[in-house]
């Protein structure tokens, strides 16, 4: 090179590592290198859901159009829609309407408490209309992707009245402290009310945590990210509810969420705000989080956020147990409300940001 010549340098990203347990339940693949297995989504996942008689868990949610043609699912198999993915659903929620599936022109619902916040969503181009039954407090008509809530002032039944046509009709118990309150997927029910009870997806043969991993998801948000809750989308634990580490979008701030907590360890989040902000109802976001020794950072939609080069050491408790939609084996709390396309676990990798990146963009 003659002298006074700049020399130009070129900088690559260092190379994407295949995830040791990548499960794609959108298009329905997945693979396992620690059992070296390949093949459809479902055959990666462990399902606990047993159904009342006489009800059938579904695939048809508020947000479905009108008319949709959807799934019903026999006990313990995953709930996977085609083009959107996994749907499990921790929390238990009821369908207090009685055959829901063929709507009469006038019914009454089962008992409904004062103790809860009552939600009724509908699929068809009719409406239903609520008045009181032997109960007081049902007011509100719900159509096509406008639902209503309501709390009884007395204990009793809600007489519904349908104008119109009607395929389906939900009447819900939402947690009063979730806000806004959102409908869950559709419960078919019998002659009587029918409760979903709580719903567990685990990854089978899931590799236990090194000191040093990533884990990456996609989530599918049926509500907007302005609820005051977190939305889990993969989370690992040792099978209690005390140890996990876990990947969250935090609703209300536009912040992505990732804690590693646990007998022996401490408690680690990466807040930092995205430019990505609230995630809209009914939209996409990809995001991963990486951990080591002194070492975490994050990234969503191929925005990353500071990574973190401060004091840090992963918890020692032995995590093992990879969970969907929930942070917890008690499936209570911090619940996904929409569906999980993607997740992606690196246990013996924790990736730059750079990396973090680059997975989040694809």
């Amino acid at each position: 090179m003659a002298h006074g010549q700049m020399q130009l340098y070129t900088f690559r990203r260092p190379p994407l590592p295949p995830p040791t347990i990548y499960i794609d339940f959108a298009n329905n693949v997945g693979y396992n290198l620690v059992t070296g297995v390949s093949g459809p989504a479902g055959n990666f996942v462990t399902v606990s859901r047993v159904m009342p008689s006489g009800s059938t868990a579904t695939d048809l949610m508020p947000w479905s159009p009108s008319g949709y043609a959807y799934q019903t699912f026999t006990d313990n198999t995953p709930r996977i829609t085609p083009g959107f993915g996994l749907l499990s659903e921790a929390p238990p929620r009821g369908n207090y309407y009685p055959n829901s599936a063929t709507p009469a022109p006038t019914r009454a619902t089962a008992s409904l408490a004062t103790t809860a916040l009552w939600l009724m969503w509908v699929n068809g181009p009719g409406s239903a209309a609520l008045s009181n039954g032997t109960g007081t407090g049902c007011v509100g008509t719900a159509t096509q992707g406008n639902p209503v809530t309501w709390t009884m002032s007395v204990t009793g039944t809600c007489t519904v009245t349908v104008t119109g046509t009607l395929y389906a009709i939900q009447v819900e118990n939402t947690p009063a402290t979730l806000l806004p309150a959102i409908g869950t997927s559709f419960i078919m029910t019998g002659a009587a009310a029918a409760t979903r009870p709580t719903e567990l997806t685990n990854i089978t043969n899931s590799a236990s945590l090194n000191v040093n991993y990533t884990l990456g998801s996609k989530g599918w948000f049926g509500a907007a990210t302005t609820m005051n809750a977190h939305q889990t989308t993969i989370a690992y634990t040792d099978g209690t509810a005390t140890n996990h580490t876990w990947l969250a979008r935090f609703s209300g701030d536009g912040r992505l969420f990732f804690q590693n907590t646990g007998t022996g360890g401490i408690s680690s989040q990466l807040p930092a705000p995205t430019p990505i902000g609230i995630i809209p109802a009914q939209s996409f976001s990809k995001f991963a989080a990486a951990v080591g020794i002194n070492y975490q950072a994050s990234s969503q939609d191929n925005f990353g956020t500071a990574a973190s080069y401060a004091a840090y050491t992963p918890q020692n408790t032995i995590l093992n147990t990879l969970q969907i939609g929930s942070n917890n084996p008690a499936g209570n709390s911090q619940s996904l409300f929409g569906y999980l396309p993607q997740v992606a676990v690196w246990p013996n990798n924790a990736m730059m940001q750079d990396q973090l990146r680059a997975w989040t963009r694809q």
